[in-house]
């Protein structure tokens, strides 16, 4: 499984707010946001904390893929673009989500 938080990305700059800042608020690890950053799985307590915090549900934040799953996985990219950390560039984000 893969899991993507492009959503959360979304969420973050529709409401003027970053991943450092909601650190900040809410006391998270600097290593779970570096997870975030590069859709590795977080700890569930992350994301119990994240939810309320931005008042969505844990789907309205992320997605999960089965591996083979490519094809809507591929669309997905193309709409996560532009949310997608400003240190990506298109390259590394496909290289990195296609690693095994």
């Amino acid at each position: 499984m893969k899991i993507r938080y492009y959503k959360l990305f979304k969420v973050l700059k529709e409401r003027g707010l970053t991943l450092e800042g909601l650190r900040r608020e809410l006391g998270l690890f600097p290593s779970e946001i570096a997870k975030i950053e590069t859709n590795r799985p977080v700890d569930l307590m992350t994301l119990i904390r994240i939810c309320p915090y931005l008042g969505v549900d844990v789907f309205d934040i992320l997605d999960v893929f089965p591996e083979e799953d490519e094809t809507f996985y591929n669309k997905r990219i193309l709409e996560a673009n532009s949310y997608t950390p400003k240190h990506w560039t298109k390259k590394e984000f496909a290289k990195d989500n296609y690693e095994e």
